[in-house]
């Protein structure tokens, strides 16, 4: 079986997009709600014509830059954003999403200079799950192990606030399918895999610039496999 091939295929979960851009919120950004983790006004996206920018930082409490960087990227998600906000109205949010929407309102809040402080979102992840409880220290830990985390408990909050069985907001929001291919030089015989996917770890250069499409074209590059335990 030397000289096969490992081809993946990256394709969302409707198997027609993997990327979309959301439009900016209508939402109206002043609105006020004295319960921080309801009643969210959801920010709309950063426009390039008014060059408007997160109006807040999130305050590193120790060693949480891992938790910062996971906030600002889903903060910029409108679509999940929007959504949870629908829930949230409905009072259908568990612990994690309602923390994390408290987060992203403090994060874009205009009625203070202070940073935004994710300590309620940090507490509620780590007494999510026994796997999560390293989240609870103030020990550097890995970003995207912590975003996966975030995502599970937002998928379990949603799941069980679902009244209709089937796939929770945050897969049908973020979830993509990644699929294995290794084809055997010899015969031709051909095994694929699937499985699905919230994030991926994409290899950056370590040097200069480089676009979304060239590291994903490096992520599905073709490689031989010569060893038979990679088959």
């Amino acid at each position: 079986m030397d000289g096969n091939r490992l081809v993946p295929e990256i394709s969302a979960t409707d198997g027609e997009t993997l990327f979309a851009e959301a439009e900016p919120s209508a939402v109206d950004a002043s609105t006020q709600d004295t319960e921080a983790a309801r009643g969210l006004a959801v920010p709309p996206l950063p426009s390039k014509a008014e060059d408007q920018r997160g109006l807040l930082g999130l305050r590193n409490m120790g060693n949480t830059c891992y938790l910062n960087s996971a906030v600002q990227c889903l903060s910029q998600t409108a679509s999940l954003l929007q959504s949870l906000q629908r829930d949230a109205d409905r009072a259908q949010l568990g612990a994690v999403s309602r923390a994390f929407l408290a987060t992203v309102r403090s994060l874009w809040s205009a009625s203070t200079a202070e940073p935004a402080v994710p300590g309620q979102l940090k507490a509620c992840i780590s007494a999510s799950s026994a796997s999560n409880e390293i989240f609870a220290g103030s020990s550097q830990q890995d970003a995207q192990e912590f975003l996966q985390a975030l995502l599970e408990a937002l998928d379990r909050d949603l799941t069980d606030s679902q009244e209709a069985a089937g796939p929770s907001l945050v897969s049908e929001i973020l979830e993509g399918q990644l699929c294995s291919e290794v084809r055997c030089s010899g015969c031709q015989g051909v095994n694929q895999t699937c499985d699905s996917f919230w994030s991926l770890p994409l290899p950056l250069p370590p040097t200069g610039r480089a676009s979304l499409a060239s590291v994903l074209e490096t992520f599905c590059r073709e490689e031989a496999l010569e060893d038979r335990s990679s088959i």
